[in-house]
């Protein structure tokens, strides 16, 4: 199923931060289907090993990428957005939380009342 949304998260050593963040975007509770795209830019701190394993119990869900060499932010969010499939995007960075469990279908709720 194509998703409405895609999450696109780049991270790089963020090992302590990134399963909250990753927890928080599979807690939406949304009435349409999303996914989340994570690609690591060659973290040295265990960070593509918790990604991996969101991946393993999302796998319908959650899509993983690494990067051969660290390319920086832009390059990573540039890599991302050739993998989106969403209609719409969505940014979460790999140290933040979404703290409401409604954020997408509120965010695209308005947008598909906004065509503009």
């Amino acid at each position: 199923m194509t998703p409405l949304v895609s999450i696109l998260m780049p991270t790089y050593n963020h090992a302590r931060f990134i399963a909250q963040a990753v927890e928080s975007a599979m807690a939406q509770q949304a009435q349409f289907p999303f996914e989340l795209l994570i690609s690591d830019d060659c973290s040295t701190d265990g960070t593509l090993k918790i990604a991996r394993e969101f991946e393993v119990r999302h796998p319908d869900r959650i899509r993983v990428f690494t990067q051969e060499k660290n390319g920086g932010l832009l390059k990573n969010y540039k890599f991302l957005l050739g993998h989106a499939t969403g209609k719409y995007l969505a940014i979460l960075e790999s140290d933040d939380v979404w703290t409401d469990a409604h954020k997408l279908e509120k965010q695209v709720a308005y947008l598909e009342a906004h065509d503009e």
